[in-house]
């Protein structure tokens, strides 16, 4: 039992290694970053621009807008019937009316 513990832990320390070797190594391959310290020594390049045309509100078309004639509305046709109820609906019966209550008297 205790040898599977030490091979964990041992395996846990070499995996541990062997990330940060792999860290290490990938900072060294990336170009330095420009953080704190002479990260304001030199502005950034201006950026070059061309205005190809001024934007201005355009004047709008001397054209007429065009009217569209409406349909003559339809005439409307007598009420369509109910349908009949559903054959799986349930059938609706009157319930009686419930009895009348009498009043209850409390003796002191």
């Amino acid at each position: 039992m205790t040898t599977t513990r030490w091979r964990r832990r041992a395996a846990v320390l070499g995996l541990g290694v062997v990330v940060s070797l792999a860290h290490w190594g990938l900072a060294h391959l990336l170009p330095p970053l420009r953080l704190g310290d002479g990260s304001a020594e030199r502005m950034p390049q201006r950026i070059e621009v061309a205005y190809v045309r001024e934007l201005a509100p355009a004047v709008p078309p001397a054209v007429a807008p065009v009217v569209v004639k409406r349909r003559p509305a339809r005439p409307r046709g007598a009420m369509t019937p109910q349908p009949e109820p559903a054959a799986s609906a349930p059938e609706t019966t009157a319930l009686p009316a419930p009895p009348e209550a009498e009043p209850v008297t409390v003796a002191r």
